[in-house]
């Protein structure tokens, strides 16, 4: 929420009955996710410029920070924060000092240590939605990220043997910035959505 809550929804409660966790951020939330291999974590990027792990098993309404196993401070704020799809062993964050970075831990709910960071360009100005690099669901070694480079494209990571490698994705039928990327839970297929209201399907 944009007042630094978080809101747990049960769709088999009354709407009456959520409870929010305050205290979460100071500001703005950008971005949360649940850890997939392990739900008792999440994971909230925030615009206080600042990454947050936090124990649900220890949350109360005044967002204790015993709940709070670790934060990450940057040096701007923080567009997204997503756990790999399988095991929940690394985080990708997008922030607004123009760099992508990967940690990781050796299992879910220890400390993330830096893996991977490097400069991108994330500055889309007012008008578009802001990047947010997202794991591929089908392994945890590939993630996307829209790109602000001509011509226009999308940018295509892949982490093997703990080296990072890029390819971008261009066609002249692209012709504006995706701002969003998308994998397709199953098949081998990344869709990029703009401000335009086009979307451009690869496969």
């Amino acid at each position: 929420m944009g007042n630094g809550w978080v809101m747990p929804v049960d769709y088999r409660q009354s709407c009456t009955k959520f409870q929010g966790w305050k205290g979460i951020s100071t500001r703005a939330i950008k971005c949360i996710s649940v850890n997939p291999a392990n739900d008792n974590y999440f994971a909230v990027s925030s615009s206080d410029a600042s990454v947050t792990i936090w124990d649900v098993r220890n949350l109360r309404t005044t967002g204790s920070h015993r709940a709070q196993v670790q934060r990450i401070p940057l040096s701007r704020t923080v567009t997204s924060a997503y756990y790999n799809h399988i095991s929940g062993t690394k985080l990708l964050t997008t922030s607004m000092d123009d760099h992508i970075r990967v940690y990781s831990s050796d299992t879910p709910g220890d400390q993330l240590e830096l893996d991977h960071h490097w400069y991108h360009n994330n500055h889309v100005g007012r008008w578009l939605t802001n990047f947010r690099a997202t794991w591929d669901p089908k392994c945890d070694f590939r993630f996307a990220c829209g790109s602000m480079s001509y011509p226009r494209q999308i940018d295509l990571y892949t982490i093997y043997n703990n080296r990072l490698s890029r390819c971008d994705l261009v066609d002249t039928l692209q012709s504006s910035i995706c701002s969003l990327a998308k994998f397709h839970p199953r098949r081998d297929v990344l869709v990029g959505a703009n401000s335009s209201g086009k979307v451009f399907v690869w496969k």
